[in-house]
């Protein structure tokens, strides 16, 4: 297996017996043919990589399907850095193929998916949540976070013999839970903190969901319906030391929850947040937020009629007040919140800039508490390394020295602040630079780090 251009290709050849399928759809003259599959798992987070792969190839999708090819492949640590990578399988030459791909599989499921012998055994599998998270939903276990996408309406045929030749698949990946987000701030000339006493919990959530959702655009999979869901889990606050709030919302905590719809009469079904121990002048505060409807960033509210796979569902409070924002933004654009050691903390106010053209720039408010340099690190914060990539997400080599350095990085205060205005400006974009192409930037305090995304 090897790396080509940051997206990997790894070759399997299916064992499995050849000969074109009686019912396939048109002439074939070749038993077997090869295929490449791409799958695109999106930006990745610090919970988005990839461990396992399996594809489930499918003849004769629209009428008979088939079973053709069920594989499973094992990435290696190296190659788990990796968000979009190729595949060449063997499969039976058929004018209507089908591809299902599963990311990042539960072992608990491995032996039911390794049977799966068709397509509508396929769309009913469900995944337990105890089997791909921690206790509490707030994070995923060491094999990665389930993943599913699906493909068809693509022919395979003998001149598709060669791996040179291969029929070449895209499969975008979606995240197979949704991911519940709690962001707090405080009201102007306001103070609280988060401590001991704070924990959140997510009423209404379910302990399992369906593999594959529903893909109109590929005929496959639904929506799962549960009656009442039930299911309360909850985060508490860790850190050694209070951590205070500010005007500027920063993340407290993350559940994830299987897809499902939710549209009982009164809100019945609804998710539900409860917060409960955060430390104010008045005493604890405590407060509860129905998520009943919410808005796309940009957008008007909407009555939450389902809650949906690879979405953020983003509640923001404000202590000192009563009022709930509830936002619904792409997974990929979620941000990641704030980096908490237990002896002090490094926030942003945003993490994701677009610098289209040359001379634009955006700023970033860093802060950070620590206030020391006897670990080894300088006090306050600093910027590390600049880092760019092509526009299918490949490393430029030379990184800030290299042919794409077309961006200029500026803390507004003097090293060593605990407060950073950081300017972002872009140069003129070099010829080797596509539209898409971006940088990542380093902003560091002590041994914790955020990462800055600047898309051209």
């Amino acid at each position: 297996m090897k790396k080509r251009f940051g997206i990997l290709l790894l070759l399997a050849a299916a064992t499995l017996p050849g000969g074109c399928t009686s019912g396939s759809i048109g002439p074939d003259t070749a038993a077997r043919a090869r295929m490449q599959v791409e799958v695109i798992a999106g930006e990745a987070g610090a919970h988005d990589r990839v461990h396992t792969v399996r594809f489930l190839v499918f003849d004769d999708a629209s009428a008979r399907p088939a079973l053709d090819v069920n594989e499973l492949v094992t990435l290696t640590p190296q190659e788990q850095e990796a968000t979009a990578f190729r595949v060449v399988l063997e499969v039976n030459c058929n004018r209507d193929k089908l591809v299902a791909v599963v990311v990042n599989e539960p072992a608990a499921l491995t032996p039911e998916l390794g049977g799966v012998t068709s397509l509508s055994e396929l769309g009913e599998l469900e995944f337990r949540m105890a089997d791909a998270f921690n206790d509490g939903h707030s994070e995923p276990l060491a094999a990665g976070l389930p993943m599913t996408g699906v493909k068809r309406g693509f022919a395979v045929t003998a001149e598709n013999a060669s791996q040179a030749d291969a029929v070449r698949v895209k499969v975008r990946v979606l995240r197979a839970v949704a991911r519940v987000e709690l962001w707090l701030a405080v009201d102007a000339e306001s103070t609280a903190a988060l401590n001991a006493s704070t924990g959140v919990s997510l009423l209404r959530s379910h302990d399992a969901g369906l593999l594959f959702g529903p893909d109109a655009d590929n005929g496959f999979g639904r929506l799962a319906a549960v009656a009442a869901p039930s299911l309360t889990v909850g985060w508490q606050y860790a850190g050694t030391d209070p951590l205070p709030l500010t005007e500027t919302p920063q993340l407290v905590c993350a559940f994830y929850t299987p897809e499902r719809s939710c549209s009982a009469p009164g809100d019945a079904d609804k998710l539900v947040l409860r917060i409960q121990g955060v430390d104010s002048p008045g005493g604890a505060r405590n407060a509860e937020a129905v998520l009943s409807e919410f808005a796309p960033e940009g957008g008007s509210p909407q009555p939450l009629e389902a809650v949906l796979r690879n979405r953020v569902y983003r509640i923001t409070g404000r202590v000192g007040s009563a009022q709930f924002e509830h936002t619904v933004v792409p997974w990929s654009d979620a941000g990641q919140g704030v980096v908490i050691d237990p002896q002090y903390f490094l926030r942003v106010d945003r993490d994701r800039l677009h610098l289209p053209g040359s001379g634009d720039e955006e700023y970033v408010l860093a802060r950070t508490d620590y206030d020391r340099d006897d670990r080894g690190f300088l006090r306050g914060i600093r910027i590390g390394r600049i880092r760019y990539y092509d526009n299918s997400g490949a490393p430029v080599a030379g990184d800030d020295d290299g042919p794409f350095g077309w961006l200029a990085v500026t803390p507004g205060s003097p090293e060593g602040a605990l407060e950073q205005r950081i300017r972002f400006a872009a140069g003129a974009a070099p010829e080797a630079a596509e539209q898409g192409c971006y940088a990542t930037v380093e902003v560091r305090a002590g041994n914790l780090a955020r990462l800055i995304r600047i898309t051209r």
